[in-house]
């Protein structure tokens, strides 16, 4: 007979947006902005609903959002510890400190030309690889194409493993993405992929629960080992 074990256990978590469009480019009747809000949306909604069970390893997210951290909009010229510490201003400082505190991250992005946008590794390559070292990561790759989202996530996996911040297997790819979620991120009713409405949500759903599963898991396990130090 199994026992339903409640954990207390919280994990941080910092969400990092790739995309720093701000001015509506319209390619869809419904365009209002970035795609990426309603992505970021929905994965609210999933760690919501994930948050409130309670044998599941909480997650407390905060959104690192290039397009509002006026400091990630400018071409990094020299990264934070190539510089005296004066030199660097203090909000890059407080968003080090929260790279360095937080316990796995998940990055939210589209593909721009097949691969990682610049607005993504123009922020995390502001700190050291050492702040983001034996944690986990997971991967959210969207794009407005029926292709798209695949290719940006094969090219994640190295760079996020070079920074130390090893990628779960299981990663989430949305093409088509508007059409797959209106502008509050809640999958779209209609026919879409040739499945019914509830297919549909029980795919997109499916997917990024999945995610959440390994990332908790990888991270909990991640965060004992170093509590006993690092090798």
């Amino acid at each position: 007979m199994s026992t339903k074990v409640v954990t207390t256990e919280t994990l941080k978590c910092i969400a990092i947006l790739g995309s720093a469009r701000c001015t509506p480019v319209v390619w869809n009747p419904d365009d209002t902005g970035r795609l990426g809000d309603r992505i970021l949306k929905f994965f609210n909604s999933r760690v919501a609903a994930w948050n409130e069970v309670e044998t599941n390893t909480k997650l407390d997210v905060e959104i690192f959002d290039p397009s509002a951290m006026p400091w990630s909009q400018e071409t990094m010229k020299s990264p934070m510890y190539y510089l005296k510490s004066d030199d660097v201003s203090n909000e890059i400082k407080a968003a080090c400190a929260k790279i360095e505190a937080a316990d796995c991250y998940v990055i939210i992005t589209p593909e721009y030309n097949h691969s990682i946008p610049s607005a993504l590794t123009n922020l995390m390559n502001q700190f050291g690889c050492s702040k983001y070292s034996y944690k986990t990561s997971g991967c959210i790759c969207y794009s407005m194409t029926n292709n798209g989202g695949s290719r940006v996530a094969q090219a994640l996996r190295p760079y996020l493993s070079e920074l130390g911040c090893l990628p779960v297997s299981k990663q989430v790819i949305f093409s088509s993405a508007h059409s797959l979620f209106d502008q509050d991120g809640v999958p779209r009713e209609g026919k879409t992929w040739g499945m019914r409405p509830q297919e549909i949500k029980d795919s997109v759903e499916g997917q990024c629960d999945g995610l959440l599963k390994q990332l908790t898991w990888w991270a909990s396990a991640a965060k004992a080992q170093r509590a006993g130090g690092l090798p």
